[in-house]
């Protein structure tokens, strides 16, 4: 079977291709589009949109997509052209909207069959009972395969989950491109509001740990394998340069690769601290040049992790702390953590040289001007580099029954692309600009030279506002000594 993938957003597919690829089925992608439609912005490791010619060159049977809560419009889009291009093509919606919204996206007419949750035997299962149909003429082999809805006959197939995988059992196919992440294991520890993690795990708490890791010896063979291929992609790539200054340019890009940090994708990578500790031993012991970016939860943070850390040769964390204000992050986001943990977690950081970006939001439901200064302060105090996102509602989260909760969006509200671009969709009118203000010192405290002297960022920030009484506001929370 050829089997295409499509996303922007995530690289599961890339696990489902190397499961596909073991058994000898073909499996091309993964691309953020079909023919100039696009889920996404072309980054790495994710190829431009296919074109059609590439599908029918190909013979691809089956097209799988990923579709997140934003990108549904262009999904259905997609979708809808390539069958009517190519009829006789299959199409299966995967990713995080299937999962959570599974009744939604199998009464698209030109969806086949969705995944729920992890799809690397699933997809393997249809291939072959696709497969088995089209030579032995067989009929429902595709509508009993668990974690898989299918449509037949103008009936729904409905089958129940599967087990979580054991992800030592998978591996990420990284043929062909350039991809500096790994996953050293799979779940998360939290049970954020804003996050629709904590739907899932409720959905499949029947169904094992959700919150899993790999051995250390496969990771530390996938690091060193990830750092040869992408050695020998950007050897490809210089040996296609004619020009001098082309094959200078990258083997500059060469050089600072080798030089650059891993970049650890783990949500919760020091959740599990006696594989932490054995981790940063060996990697220390096997990429002495490099070091590695990864996340964690403040929680997780204390004198041995972070000695743990140093020795790994970390060179930034990333943290999130979302809110300033202490009961709002606790009470509302489920974040469990103190501002003392924070401050402490914070000074340990920055007292081993580890760089800290900083996770931040602002406009949330129930969020005051008030509290989103806080959140300002504690950036500047902790020492982040921020990262500061305007709040989004997703679907089956907590943040979102708490914003139709207060009436600030509609009980039917959906998403779209331009969803995370729209100004404070959860917050009153009347405080927009101040919202807005907020997010633009932020932006500024973001600065390396702003960094330095937190005076100038408040100065800029009052010679924005024109208005007396925003400007009082702002000033009375942040209080500068």
């Amino acid at each position: 079977m050829n089997v295409l993938f499509i996303g922007s957003s995530s690289v599961g597919p890339r696990w489902i291709m190397d499961a596909l690829k073991s058994k000898c089925h073909n499996a091309h992608g993964i691309f953020t589009g079909y023919e100039g439609i696009s889920l996404g912005e072309n980054a790495v490791p994710f190829f431009p949109p296919v074109k059609d010619k590439y599908l029918k060159d190909k013979g691809v049977g089956i097209v799988g997509i990923t579709v997140d809560s934003l990108n549904v419009e262009n999904a259905l889009l997609i979708s809808k052209n390539i069958k009517s291009n190519n009829p006789g093509i299959k199409i299966i919606w995967g990713g995080i909207h299937p999962s959570i919204s599974p009744e939604e996206c199998i009464g698209y007419p030109e969806i086949d069959y969705i995944c729920m949750g992890e799809g690397e035997y699933p997809m393997l299962e249809l291939c072959e009972a696709l497969d088995k149909i089209k030579i032995n003429g067989g009929h429902n082999e595709d509508t009993v395969i668990k974690n898989i809805w299918s449509k037949k006959d103008g009936s729904i197939f409905k089958n129940e989950l599967r087990d979580y995988v054991d992800i030592n059992t998978v591996e990420f196919d990284r043929s062909n491109i350039y991809y500096n992440g790994i996953f050293t294991g799979r779940g998360c520890a939290g049970n954020c509001t804003f996050c629709c993690s904590p739907y899932l795990k409720k959905t499949m708490e029947s169904k094992g740990r959700y919150f899993r890791k790999r051995e250390l010896k496969k990771v530390i063979n996938e690091i060193k394998n990830m750092i040869k291929s992408n050695n020998q992609y950007l050897l490809s790539q210089l040996m296609r340069k004619d020009s001098l200054a082309g094959k200078a340019r990258l083997l500059l890009e060469i050089y600072k690769y080798n030089t650059s940090p891993v970049r650890i994708k783990d949500d919760s990578f020091c959740l599990d601290k006696e594989w932490l500790y054995e981790f940063n031993s060996s990697f220390s012991k096997h990429f002495k040049r490099r070091g590695y970016i990864c996340s964690a939860r403040v929680n997780d943070i204390t004198e041995k992790v972070v000695k743990s850390l140093k020795e790994g040769n970390c060179r930034m964390i990333i943290l999130g702390f979302e809110s300033g204000d202490e009961h709002y992050r606790n009470k509302i986001l489920n974040k469990y953590v103190s501002d003392a943990e924070i401050y402490k977690a914070a000074k340990m950081l920055r007292d081993a040289g580890i760089p800290i970006l900083g996770q931040w939001m602002i406009g949330m439901p129930g969020e005051t001007p008030a509290q989103a200064v806080k959140s300002l302060k504690m950036s500047l105090e902790v020492g982040d580099i921020p990262q500061v996102h305007i709040a989004t509602p997703f679907p089956k989260t907590k943040m979102m029954d708490y914003a139709i909760e207060l009436g600030l969006i509609p009980p039917d509200y959906k998403l779209s692309v331009s969803s995370i671009y729209q100004d404070y969709t959860m917050v009153p009118a009347e405080s927009s600009s101040i919202f807005r203000l907020i997010y633009n010192a932020f932006k500024i405290n973001s600065q390396p030279l702003a960094l330095k002297n937190k005076e100038t960022i408040f100065d800029r920030f009052y010679n924005e506002v024109n208005n007396k009484k925003i400007g009082e506001i702002l000033l009375k929370d942040i209080q500068i000594s």
